[in-house]
């Protein structure tokens, strides 16, 4: 796993990695591996954050991936995300990506 980085079978439960698609420094199915091998936290801690940067990239990760890939839990956190957003642009944001739609303009 990650031929260029080193090598990691697991990360601690608190570790948060936010990969998108595509990544060119962690390949997706390395990602996955991690999250089943450890339980790593993806997206959600971006969800959470004070920053609206990092709330907007949490958001753009999962706009990329496809539902099915979405690690149980994140469609809830997604929908509690959208009632904390105090940036209307932000929001509509994060409705959009619940709803499947395009971030696209």
């Amino acid at each position: 796993m990650w031929e260029n980085w080193g090598t990691a079978r697991t990360v601690k439960p608190s570790t948060v990695i936010l990969p998108s698609r595509p990544d060119d420094v962690v390949p997706i199915a390395d990602r996955d591996e991690l999250v089943r091998d450890s339980g790593a936290t993806l997206i959600e801690a971006g969800l959470k954050s004070l920053v609206i940067r990092n709330r907007s990239m949490a958001v753009n990760a999962l706009a990329a991936w496809s539902r099915e890939d979405w690690p149980s839990g994140l469609k809830e956190a997604l929908e509690r995300a959208v009632g904390c957003e105090p940036k209307e642009d932000a929001r509509e944001r994060t409705q959009k990506t619940l709803r499947g739609e395009s971030l696209a303009e």
